[in-house]
């Protein structure tokens, strides 16, 4: 996205909010990282540090060298060290002068510096990695009905999953119908450990008040978070551990 309401202090810049949705809202810009060459252009990037003056989250605020006001200041100096260099004329021109930004940049973009999401465990099949993926980021932003839908559509291809690989047991079409009542069904014949039974009366019935009237709170979908990620570690990650742990114990006996 670009700026064009730049505020004529060095200090801040104008930006919609991708946080709090503020409308052309005040960034106070914090610092400034060293400079790098963008090769496919032949331009300087500078990557400048903003809060939002409103929610006080952080965004990296992408800057491009405005071509002909560093010709001007480097004069003779335009040598192979332009990181450094350019660097050095934005300190010196911010210590000294309050004028536009447009002065020295010529656009600007940004990208939200987002909060860390929890990584899957280990040994999942890739479409319930990026299931869980996408799930844990949109927690990680506050989108809680939106994770609890995703994190639900892992506990729904698992339990199928599960009841398809003990069909041997004849589940009934009720047993096989929702969410809930297929881990009914895998707790009443001992599939998985009762502990997990516990822990799986955290989760609303269905899904269906997130899908459906989206009321779905933190504490929802960190319930959720929760019995998704042992469920799958007890499905996947675990027998995945306990093979790879014995295929190493066969290789070591074997005979060179």
């Amino acid at each position: 996205m670009l700026s064009k309401n730049l505020n004529k202090s060095i200090n801040s810049i104008v930006f919609d909010c991708p946080y709090c949705n503020a409308n052309k809202i005040t960034f106070d810009i914090k610092g400034i990282n060293n400079p790098q060459l963008d090769r496919n252009n032949n331009k300087i990037h500078f990557q400048l540090f903003a809060v939002c003056r409103s929610c006080k989250n952080a965004i990296t605020v992408n800057a491009i060298e405005n071509e002909e006001f560093f010709k001007m200041a480097l004069g003779d100096k335009l040598n192979n060290d332009r990181g450094t260099t350019y660097l050095q004329i934005v300190l010196n021109y911010f210590n000294e002068h309050e004028r536009d930004l447009h002065t020295i940049f010529s656009s600007f973009f940004y990208n939200p510096i987002l909060p860390s999401s929890t990584q899957p465990p280990e040994h999942l099949p890739s479409e319930i990695e990026n299931i869980f993926l996408e799930a844990s980021k949109c927690l990680s932003v506050n989108c809680y009905n939106a994770a609890g839908a995703m994190f639900r559509l892992c506990l729904d291809i698992t339990t199928k999953k599960i009841i398809d690989n003990h069909s041997n047991k004849n589940p009934t079409a009720n047993d096989k119908k929702t969410i809930h009542s297929r881990l009914k069904w895998i707790f009443e014949n001992e599939i998985l450990p009762s502990d997990l039974e516990d822990l799986s009366r955290g989760i609303k019935d269905d899904g269906n008040d997130a899908a459906h009237d989206g009321s779905l709170n933190k504490d929802d979908a960190e319930d959720l978070l929760d019995f998704t990620y042992i469920l799958l570690e007890r499905v996947y990650t675990e027998p995945e551990r306990v093979k790879i742990a014995a295929q190493r114990r066969v290789a070591r006996r074997q005979t060179p």
